[in-house]
């Protein structure tokens, strides 16, 4: 009869101890914070390899006059991954008197914008979800984009406590890429083509008939006009993703270079 209360236990302490191991919302991003040493993550590129993020460094730099400097933590030689430190007492009050957290968010980023390598961040980041966690605090996601193209998987989270100060930022992000041109060459169906030729060629093109492209919730391949960040290319390049479902099975993502037409 002791047993299912011995079961209940164990169960409560094994919730406990994962609960108290999860991570906050800072920690996605935490690098080691000695010089010279490889970062604790790793990550798998779109051909199957795992790859290093490169030689991280934590430095404290004060671009800003205030009591403390801001702490970046990143890859070398690119934009940080992580940027820690609040702005000047009537920086943070100017900014929240005009339109409360996004004009304290707006303000952080201009402030911060050379230290982040960002030319226009009011431009380059649209805030997509802010969400609140349990103690107050606010969070809000930010989707990168350039001259109004969508950087593919670039994206920073904005950190402010509950009084709409913002204490950082963190995310993985490009720096602005001012020589890009991001008026294609190619355009949207042409990519569409080479992709469905890739899998013709490969013998795995099937047509599907109208009763499984209701179950897939499928109508055909689209086109969206992307920037490709340079962890996915050897530097930041206008492409088409391509979404395409060759047969009923598969479903691909396929990158088209938008000055080219050629397959990424």
């Amino acid at each position: 009869m002791k047993q299912p209360k011995i079961t209940l236990i164990f169960a409560l302490l094994l919730l406990s101890t994962q609960l108290m191991g999860q991570s906050d919302p800072w920690a996605i991003k935490k690098q080691r914070k000695t010089d010279g040493q490889r970062p604790s993550f790793s990550y798998q590129t779109r051909n199957g390899a795992t790859a290093q993020a490169g030689k991280t460094y934590a430095r404290m730099v004060s671009p800003l006059p205030g009591p403390a400097p801001f702490k970046l933590v990143g890859p070398q030689n690119k934009p940080p991954r992580e940027i820690k430190g609040t702005l000047p007492k009537d920086a943070q009050a100017n900014a929240r008197q005009i339109t409360g957290l996004p004009g304290a968010t707006a303000n952080y980023l201009q402030e911060v914008s050379k230290l982040m390598q960002i030319q226009a961040p009011a431009e380059e980041f649209i805030a997509q979800n802010p969400w609140k966690d349990r103690l107050g605090a606010q969070h809000t996601r930010m989707q990168q984009q350039f001259r109004g193209v969508k950087v593919y998987g670039s994206e920073i989270i904005v950190h402010a406590d509950r009084n709409h100060v913002v204490q950082g930022l963190n995310g993985r992000y490009i720096a602005s890429p001012d020589m890009l041109n991001t008026v294609p060459s190619v355009d949207g169906q042409s990519a569409i083509s080479a992709s469905l030729a890739f899998f013709e060629a490969a013998g795995t093109l099937k047509k599907l008939n109208s009763e499984q492209q209701k179950l897939l919730n499928y109508t055909g391949p689209n086109a969206e006009l992307i920037i490709l960040p340079d962890w996915e290319v050897d530097k930041p390049t206008l492409a088409w993703r391509v979404v395409v479902r060759p047969n009923f099975l598969d479903h691909w993502e396929m990158f088209v270079d938008a000055q080219t037409g050629q397959l990424i």
